[in-house]
């Protein structure tokens, strides 16, 4: 990166929801200074979202900043066709683009385009710690009669999309869901249960916090160590947590995972149209006693709104080995892999 110049090396990728797939017809990626890159044509988009797919286009130099993306491209499940553009601050973009390589020097950046139902798509920038959104625009149907050109000749849109069995979908207020962001901050708390939680006294040894990271249902994840997660942010929902600690010998790793539709229900509920809102999210933690409690937290209230623990899952490892799961807790073997 020669940042003196404003130019930079990064990959540009995209990405689907693993339940609706995509395939881009046509788009293009323009830069600061007029270059304009060409996005693969590549069947299916499909996987994290936000996360990177299984091909990535590399520059082959620097370049200026990404500015600008025109895609039109096809949501194989819905069988419809949308078309989004997006422009970017050059402004904002720098200032992400400059966290993100200072803070992981020896990582070349991906410029993110995310693309579902309903015309719902994104943008993001991502390191291999870190990933911030940039932009979550809302594409426009267009007719088939547009992009015809694209596909075989006397093949049908529903004849090309039913060559692919993906199954399922998700409705659109649950895209916009996924999107949309509140401002809070994490809290882990150490403490001591018993029926009531009370302070570690100063006469015992208090548990050292080593690692917070999480994944948000925004597409975005945060694994870089450097507090942001834990002062006031703006973020999505979390969908996973990690939270690592130190008790004298004994080295603890527990995993969280949400529930969509569970943490959707309990953030509008709490913040109402308020998503500004300076909110603590409370992660308290006594694990001598085997309890853990979540809960959000706000200026005007007298006590946390605790998280129903049927909201999530978790599993703790002390030492590397398990040493305790919810009773609910059913994920895949290495879910806490991420």
């Amino acid at each position: 990166m020669n940042a003196s110049n404003d130019i930079y090396e990064y990959y540009v990728d995209a990405c689907s929801p693993r339940v609706n797939p995509t395939e881009i017809f046509d788009g293009k990626v323009y830069t600061s200074d007029g270059e304009e890159i060409a996005l693969f044509k590549k069947y299916p988009f499909a996987g994290a979202w936000g996360r990177s797919s299984s091909l990535t286009a590399r520059l082959d130099d620097c370049h200026a900043l990404p500015v600008k993306v025109n895609v039109i491209y096809l949501s194989i499940v819905e069988r419809k066709i949308y078309s989004v553009q997006i422009c970017l601050n050059e402004l904002e973009v720098k200032k992400v683009f400059d966290e993100l390589n200072n803070a992981s020097a020896n990582t070349v950046l991906r410029f993110m385009i995310g693309m579902s139902g309903s015309g719902i798509s994104a943008v993001w920038v991502l390191s291999d710690k870190k990933s911030v959104l940039l932009a979550s625009p809302k594409g426009e149907e267009i007719s088939f009669s547009r992009v015809r050109h694209f596909l075989p000749e006397n093949v049908t849109i529903a004849e090309y999309c039913s060559q692919y069995d993906f199954g399922g979908n998700v409705k659109e207020a649950e895209y916009e869901s996924w999107m949309k962001q509140y401002l809070f901050r994490y809290m882990v708390m150490f403490g001591i249960y018993d029926g009531a939680w009370t302070d570690i006294p100063e006469n015992m040894q208090m548990p050292e916090l080593c690692s917070l990271h999480d994944d948000s249902y925004d597409g975005t994840f945060d694994k870089s160590d450097d507090g942001a997660l834990k002062i006031y942010h703006i973020s999505g929902k979390p969908k996973r947590l990690e939270i690592s600690w130190r008790d004298g010998k004994n080295e603890y790793a527990s995993y969280f995972f949400f529930s969509e539709k569970a943490v959707t229900t309990l953030f509008e509920r709490f913040y109402g149209a308020h998503p500004d809102t300076k909110t603590d999210f409370i992660i308290r933690i006594d694990i001598k006693n085997r309890k853990f409690e979540l809960g959000l937290f706000r200026s005007g209230l007298s006590e946390p709104v605790i998280v129903p623990e049927s909201a999530y899952e978790f599993i703790v490892f002390r030492n590397d080995f398990e040493d305790l799961r919810s009773d609910n807790y059913n994920q895949p073997q290495g879910a806490w892999i991420w």
